[in-house]
């Protein structure tokens, strides 16, 4: 019978926590990720499941909210699930509890599936009526925006994409690109806020060797709020475009 919740429990590592001893964000995403990646897999809807036809799911937005002001939890359960598609995506809900009742943090996220040979999206494949079967509530529902493009940015950084920095798919693990955003924030902001949501959005991908240039900039509306583009250096293409609130 497949489970249209997943539920998956994670055991904090030391080394999931940052300078300060708070838990990474970049933990907590993949927590998501790796719960996704089972209940995909639990459904018939995982990387063997769709290689088979040379496709592969691809993470084109996501967005959370983050609450860890309080002590740090010991353990951690996730809770994600399938909540509809829109168009050409598919539409993935997801909760982290701490210690088995305190949420910690929410959020949603919508998939692509792409044709591993030409690196193209596929927009229509029998994947989303699986998908739509055994959705529920988009309880977490968030209106995903374009974000403008800021004349300047305030904050810049090129780093050079490692082996260790590829997934499955042959290129750059969305994790990286969050760990690259965090590395432009103002070292005070680091050192006095914590970040308390992420919108972002996957617009290309980035191959071995590559250069990367990660750029971020204060939002003038909201001095806790910073825009933040990542480009490929090497050919000029927008990676990522995303926004982070921190309090």
């Amino acid at each position: 019978m497949i489970k249209k919740i997943w539920t998956e429990r994670f055991r904090i590592r030391t080394s999931e926590m940052n300078a300060h001893g708070k838990l990474k964000i970049q933990a907590l995403l993949n927590f998501f990720q790796e719960s996704a990646i089972k209940h995909a897999n639990h459904m018939g809807l995982g990387y063997n499941d769709v290689i088979k036809n040379n496709f592969a799911w691809v993470l084109s937005n996501l967005y959370i909210q983050i609450d860890i002001t309080t002590k740090n939890p010991e353990n951690l359960k996730v809770k994600t699930w399938p909540c509809g598609v829109n168009r050409f995506f598919a539409l993935r809900d997801f909760d982290i509890l701490a210690d088995e009742r305190r949420k910690i943090a929410a959020g949603t996220s919508r998939w692509l599936a792409i044709d591993i040979r030409k690196r193209r999206l596929v927009r229509e494949h029998d994947y989303l009526d699986i998908v739509h079967e055994f959705s529920i509530e988009n309880k977490n529902r968030h209106e995903f925006v374009k974000f403008p493009g800021p004349v300047r940015w305030n904050s810049e950084n090129t780093f050079k994409v490692r082996y260790s920095d590829m997934d499955i798919n042959q290129h750059v693990n969305n994790i990286n690109y969050v760990e690259w955003i965090i590395e432009t924030i103002p070292h005070d902001i680091l050192l006095e806020k914590n970040i308390s949501s992420l919108e972002i959005s996957f617009l290309s991908e980035a191959l071995y060797g590559n250069t990367i240039l990660s750029r971020s900039t204060e939002m003038e509306s909201d001095k806790k709020s910073f825009l933040h583009s990542i480009i490929n250096d090497t050919n000029g293409k927008e990676l990522v475009r995303a926004k982070t609130v921190w309090s």
